[in-house]
C-alpha cells in the first residue's frame, strides 16, 4: 500500500515539473501571434493629411500633384536664363555685373573650367534676352559648380522666360533644397505655377512666402494678383489692404526720417493697393509739400552760391587789372 502511494506521488512530482520545463516554450510559441495582432491594431499613419506642419518646406502638400517631369527625358537637359521673379543670392558677388562686351568667349575658348566665365557669359546673353545661349551658358556652369542656388535660380528664370515651366519649377524646388527658408523663391514658383493653372500649389507657395516673411507686402501683393486674375476679388481685397498698411508703414519710417522721395514712392504703391483710405493720400501730400519746399531751398542756395561765385571771379579779375591800370598812369 505505501509503495503504491510513493509511486503515485513520485509520478505526480515528475509530471510538475514536466509542464513547468514545457511552459516557457508554449509561452514563446505564443508571442509571436500577439505580436502579430499588436501590428494589426496599430494606427496606419496617414500620408495623405493635408495638415501644413506635416508638410515639408521644400514641398508642396503631398495630396497636391507633382510637376509632370520624366527624369529621363531629354528635354529635363534643356539649358536656361536668368530669373525673372527671384534674385540671386548675394553670396557670390564677383558675378553680379555682367561682362560689358564678349570678350569672355575669348577665355572660355582657353579655359573651359571656368564656371564664373561661363555664369558671366550667360549674363551677358541674358542681357541681350539671348535666353537659350545664356540657359546653355548656366547649364555649364552648374556641371562645373554643382550647388550653386543661384546659378539654379538664374536658369529657373531663363526656363520661364522660354515658357518652360517644368523645368523651371525643377531648379526652383532643388533651390528650396538647399535655401528651404526664401521666401522669394516659394513665390517665384507661385507664379509659375498660376501660369501652368496649378492653382493648388501656386496658392500654396503664396501662403508660404507670406508666412515666412509676413512683413513683407510684395508677397500680399503677389497673393492677391493671383486672386484678382482668378475672380476672387474679396481674397485679393485682404491681400491688398494688407499690403497696403505693410506700405504705409514703410512710407510712415521715410516721412520721419525725411527722406521725402523714399516716403512718396511707398505712399504710391499703398495708395494703388487701397486707394480709398484717404489717410495714404494726406501723407502723400505732405511729403510732397515737404519735398517741393526742400527743392526751392536748394534751387535758392543754388542761386546764392552762382552769385557768390560770381562775384569772386569779378574781385579776381579786378586784382588783376590793378597793376596794369598804376603802370598806364
Amino acid at each position: 500500500m505505501y509503495k503504491i502511494s510513493g509511486a503515485l506521488v513520485l509520478v505526480c512530482i515528475l509530471g510538475q515539473f514536466a509542464i513547468a520545463q514545457a511552459a516557457p516554450d508554449s509561452g514563446a510559441a505564443a508571442s509571436p501571434a500577439a505580436g502579430q495582432n499588436t501590428a494589426q491594431s496599430a494606427p496606419v499613419q496617414n500620408t495623405n493629411s493635408t495638415n501644413p506642419a506635416a508638410i515639408t518646406a521644400t514641398e508642396p502638400p503631398k495630396t497636391l500633384p507633382a510637376p509632370d517631369l520624366n527624369e529621363n527625358d531629354e528635354t529635363d537637359k534643356v539649358y536656361t536664363s536668368k530669373p525673372l521673379t527671384v534674385k540671386p543670392d548675394s553670396e557670390n558677388k564677383a558675378i553680379e555685373s555682367p561682362p560689358n562686351s564678349i570678350d569672355v568667349q575669348k577665355i572660355i575658348k582657353y579655359s573651359s573650367k571656368s564656371s564664373l566665365e561661363y555664369t558671366r557669359r550667360g549674363m551677358y546673353y541674358e542681357e541681350q534676352q539671348d535666353y537659350k545661349s545664356a540657359l546653355e551658358d548656366y547649364t555649364k556652369a552648374i556641371e562645373l559648380a554643382p550647388g550653386r542656388s543661384e546659378l539654379l535660380i538664374r536658369r529657373a528664370a531663363c526656363y520661364e522666360a522660354l515658357n518652360e515651366y517644368p523645368l523651371a519649377v525643377r531648379d526652383l524646388t532643388e533651390t528650396l533644397g538647399m535655401r528651404p527658408y526664401r521666401a522669394e523663391i516659394y513665390a517665384s514658383r507661385g507664379k509659375i505655377y498660376a501660369k501652368m493653372n496649378k492653382d493648388d500649389l501656386a496658392i500654396w507657395d503664396f501662403d508660404k512666402a507670406v508666412e515666412l516673411k509676413p512683413l513683407k507686402p510684395d508677397f500680399y501683393t503677389d497673393r492677391g494678383d493671383f486672386y484678382k486674375s482668378r475672380n476672387k476679388e474679396d481674397y485679393a481685397k485682404r491681400d491688398y489692404a494688407a499690403a497696403a498698411e505693410l506700405y504705409a508703414y514703410t512710407a510712415d519710417n521715410f516721412k520721419a526720417a525725411k527722406m521725402w522721395r523714399e516716403a512718396i514712392r511707398e505712399y504710391d504703391k499703398a495708395i494703388a493697393k487701397n486707394p480709398d483710405k484717404a489717410e495714404f493720400k494726406q501723407a502723400r501730400q505732405f511729403c510732397m509739400d515737404e519735398l517741393e519746399k526742400e527743392l526751392k531751398a536748394a534751387e535758392e542756395e543754388a542761386k546764392k552760391a552762382e552769385e557768390e561765385a560770381k562775384k569772386k571771379a569779378r574781385e579776381e579779375r579786378a586784382k588783376k587789372q590793378l597793376p596794369k591800370e598804376s603802370l598806364m598812369r
